[in-house]
C-alpha cells in the first residue's frame, strides 16, 4: 500500500518538476534522481514544514491537479502558488527548502496541466461502469 502523502510528493516531482527538467535536456529518473526528490519532500516536507502546512501544501497540489478542465483551474493554481510560496519561505530544512525553490520554477508546468487535458495519444478512460464488478481472481463480469 502506498501513502497518500507519498504519493501526492511524487505526482508534484512526476508532474511539475519532472516536465521542466525534461524539457531542459535533464532527465530526473537517472540516478534514481526522481525517487530521492519525492522522498526528500514526502519523509523530510512534515519535519520541514511547521503545523498543517506540509499538509495544505499536499491538498493544495491535490486540488490543483483535480481541476483539470475546471472552471475552477485558475483558482486552483493560484492556491497552490500562494502555498508553496508560503511553504519555501517557512521551510527549516535545507533540503526541502532547495526542493520547493525547484518547484517554485515550475509555474508554468502548473499552469499547463490545465491546456491540454486530453492528449490524443492517451485518451481519457471512460468512467467504470456501474454493471461491470470485479469477481474473485480480479477479472470483471458483466453483472446485466
Amino acid at each position: 500500500m502506498v501513502d497518500k502523502e507519498y504519493a501526492a510528493a511524487a505526482k508534484v516531482i512526476d508532474l511539475l518538476l519532472e516536465e521542466k527538467e525534461h524539457a531542459e535536456g535533464r532527465n530526473l529518473y537517472e540516478r534514481r534522481e526522481a525517487r530521492r526528490l519525492t522522498r526528500t519532500l514526502a519523509l523530510e516536507g512534515p519535519r520541514a514544514l511547521r503545523g498543517s502546512q506540509f499538509q495544505e501544501l499536499m491538498s493544495a497540489f491535490v486540488m490543483l491537479a483535480s481541476q483539470r478542465g475546471t472552471s475552477r483551474q485558475d483558482e486552483a493554481l493560484s492556491a497552490f502558488v500562494t502555498v508553496l510560496e508560503q511553504a519555501w519561505a517557512a521551510s527549516t530544512r535545507r533540503a526541502v527548502t532547495e526542493l520547493l525553490a525547484r518547484i517554485r520554477r515550475t509555474r508554468d508546468y502548473a499552469a499547463a496541466l490545465h491546456k491540454d487535458p486530453v492528449d490524443p495519444k492517451f485518451p481519457q478512460l471512460d468512467p467504470p461502469r456501474p454493471h461491470i464488478r470485479p469477481r474473485p481472481g480480479g477479472h470483471p463480469v458483466d453483472g446485466r
